[in-house]
């Protein structure tokens, strides 16, 4: 009887593993249909990802190709701009070169009148008295013209 009981406690523990086991495997099968579903939904959403992105590097290329060819074209008139650029600073330092040596001829003819101011004026002098002394000898020329020839 003892052996009739047993075997019953392993009929049943058979039973109730058997059940649990089923019951597991129900849920994992669940579980990995729920997987299953999801991973198809990531698939598909990197599908479309996966498009979009490569329209975005296309565009990216593009856009990056359009702008080295617009600067490629504007090159030369950097260059030009950069040639003008020289052009008006050789301009301006020939100009301050100029303004300067104008300004040291100025303050020099300043100092030379300066210095030689009483000889200027002797010589304005001396100018205005050859100028008197002309205007004398040519009315008295022109006086004695007349008495000669009346």
């Amino acid at each position: 009887m003892v052996a009739q009981i047993s075997l019953a406690c392993i009929a049943a523990s058979t039973v109730v593993f058997v059940v649990f086991a089923v019951a597991t495997l129900r849920a994992a099968r669940d579980s990995m249909k729920r997987i299953c579903r999801t991973l198809d939904r990531v698939d598909q959403q990197l599908e479309e990802l996966s498009s979009e992105t490569m329209k975005l590097m296309q565009s990216t290329r593009q856009v990056t190709l359009d702008a080295q060819d617009k600067l490629n074209s504007l090159s030369p008139l950097f260059a030009s701009i950069g040639r003008i650029g020289q052009s008006v600073q050789q301009v301006s330092d020939y100009v301050r070169q100029m303004s300067s040596a104008v300004a040291e001829t100025v303050v020099q003819a300043g100092r030379t009148v300066q210095s030689r101011r009483q000889q200027i004026a002797d010589a304005m002098e001396w100018a205005a008295t050859g100028y008197e002394l002309w205007k004398q000898w040519q009315a008295r020329r022109a006086e004695k013209s007349r008495e000669e020839n009346p």
